[in-house]
């Protein structure tokens, strides 16, 4: 840079030819020059720039042309962060940098990022009254921005997976509790142990089929018609026989799809056994919808299964078992559901309301 500035046509500046310039400008060059790390001087009412060798980078495609030019000129896609503090250090206020990004290169090479810190230190002329100029140093920062970066991102990982080893232990009581739960139950309302083993594998297989829904998508939710469906089908029960699903989209918590799933498999495995798809001629419906009372109120699901075309009671029996807990005990202390089951000949209806609430929808 010193063969550059010396070559450089000073006079056709306002700075003038070099003979002509003030110890203060000189000393400051003679500084510039021999420091190794990036520096400048800014000189004049237009900040002209001279800078030494290790600034060349920053500088990058603007080089050699951002010499004797005004600074804001000399790093122009960074003007507008540089006019304030070009305003703050020509009235006398040092200004600091820390960690400022700058895009350094070259012509012949790619623009890469990299940080610096310094200092914009003003330089008065010999009487203190005005400022005639200023000098920027810097150091680069690049590896330290870089390695704290990198900690904060293991750090942000571990945190992470600190709250899915966290979430992951939740999950697993939780589902430890409803399968000793169901366990006990079912054993409390079977009536042979045969019975017992085949009701204990449904519904642990419809506590399976909605932990893989959870799992698909752990952070969106279990899509309430993806729910009944795959119950349906784990029966071959398909939508397009004497099943039909209507309704909008409605995505569940985990909690609220492991409860509402085991509801299901209950109404399922009842139709199966006893109702609409034990028959040739049966037909299930089920419907839900959103239901908005007053502006104040929560909004609560509907859910209505109905059976007919089959050979149903008309009135409900006498024995309550394991799904009639579910659906009227479960169902209410888990999310708050509200259940109402209904006979009349050749007709079964559930309905099942529910709150949606945080705990309820995704």
């Amino acid at each position: 840079m010193s063969r550059l500035i010396r070559a450089y046509d000073w006079k056709a500046s306002s700075l003038g030819p070099m003979d002509v310039w003030p110890q203060s400008l000189r000393t400051a060059v003679m500084v510039v020059l021999a420091t190794p790390q990036p520096a400048l001087v800014a000189w004049g009412p237009k900040a002209l720039t001279i800078y030494n060798d290790a600034m060349i980078p920053l500088f990058a495609h603007h080089h050699p042309g951002a010499l004797g030019r005004p600074i804001p000129e000399s790093w122009a896609e960074t003007a507008d962060d540089i006019r304030p503090m070009l305003a703050e250090v020509m009235a006398g206020r040092a200004q600091s940098l820390r960690d400022a990004e700058f895009k350094v290169g070259g012509r012949e090479v790619g623009l890469t990022p990299a940080w610096f810190s310094g200092s914009w230190t003003p330089i008065r002329d010999p009487g203190g009254d005005r400022v005639e100029g200023f000098v920027v140093m810097l150091v680069e920062t690049t590896d330290r921005v870089l390695a704290e970066r990198a900690l904060r991102r293991t750090e942000d990982r571990q945190t992470q997976d600190g709250l899915l080893v966290a979430e992951l232990q939740h999950r697993v009581r939780n589902v430890l509790a409803v399968v000793r739960s169901v366990a006990r139950r079912t054993a409390a309302t079977s009536q042979t142990v045969e019975a017992y083993g085949s009701h204990l594998d449904g519904r642990l297989s419809a506590l399976a089929r909605t932990q893989a829904a959870v799992i698909r998508d752990p952070g969106g939710g279990v899509e309430l018609e993806q729910l009944i469906a795959e119950e349906l089908l784990a029966h071959a029960a398909r939508e397009d026989g004497p099943v039909h699903l209507r309704g909008p989209s409605i995505r569940l918590t985990s909690r609220a799809a492991e409860t509402l799933g085991l509801a299901v498999h209950e109404l399922v495995t009842n139709s199966i056994k006893h109702g609409a798809l034990s028959e040739e001629t049966g037909q299930v419906d089920v419907r839900w919808s959103v239901v908005v009372g007053r502006p104040d109120a929560v909004p609560v699901l509907q859910l209505a299964w109905r059976e007919t075309g089959a050979s149903i009671p008309g009135s409900r029996p006498k024995r309550r078992g394991f799904g009639s807990e579910v659906l009227e005990q479960t169902l209410r202390y888990q999310i708050k559901a509200e259940t109402r089951i209904a006979f009349s000949p050749g007709v079964f209806a559930c309905t099942i309301t529910v709150p949606l609430n945080g705990n309820v929808l995704a």
